[in-house]
C-alpha cells in the first residue's frame, strides 16, 4: 500500500478486551485506520460473533487486514476461516505473524491475550516465553 496506512478491522471477545485497546493504539500511532468491531466491555460474550465481524470486513475488501483477539487466538482463527475468502492464522509471536502473511497471504490474524507479555511480567525466566503482537498484521 505504499506509504499509506491500512484499514485494519479489529475485534475481540471479553478475554481480549484489554489487549484490543493496546493494539488499537499501536495501529493508530503507526498511521493505520482502525475499524473497531467490538466488544466494547469485559462482559461475557461469544467470540464467533466478533470473529465474523472482522472476517466480513476483510472478505468484502472494506478492511485490508483483520486482527481478532480472544483468550487463545485459536477460536477466533477457526471462526474467521469459515467465511469464504478469509485466511486467518492464530499468531502468538511477531515472527508467526510475519510468517503467516508472507507465504500464505493470510490477511487476518488472531492474537492470544493469555500469552501477552504484560500478563507474564515478573514470572521467573524460562517459565513462559514472551509473546508479541504480530507486527506484520498491519503491513503488506
Amino acid at each position: 500500500m505504499g506509504g499509506k496506512g491500512m484499514r485494519v478491522a479489529l475485534g475481540c471477545d471479553h478475554a481480549g478486551f484489554g489487549l484490543k485497546a493496546v493494539v488499537s493504539s499501536c495501529l493508530r500511532e503507526a498511521g493505520h485506520e482502525v475499524l473497531d468491531q467490538g466488544t466494547f466491555s469485559e462482559g461475557s460474550c461469544d467470540y464467533p460473533d466478533f470473529a465474523e465481524r472482522v472476517a466480513r470486513l476483510v472478505a468484502s475488501g472494506e478492511a485490508d487486514r483483520g486482527i481478532a483477539i480472544c483468550g487463545t487466538g485459536i477460536g477466533m482463527a477457526m471462526a474467521a476461516n469459515k467465511l469464504p475468502g478469509v485466511r486467518a492464522a492464530a499468531c502468538m509471536t511477531s515472527a508467526r505473524g510475519a510468517q503467516s502473511h508472507a507465504p500464505t497471504f493470510a490477511h487476518s490474524v488472531s492474537a492470544n491475550r493469555r500469552l501477552h507479555p504484560c500478563r507474564h511480567r515478573g514470572r521467573r525466566a524460562g517459565r513462559r516465553r514472551r509473546a508479541h503482537i504480530p507486527a506484520a498484521a498491519g503491513h503488506g
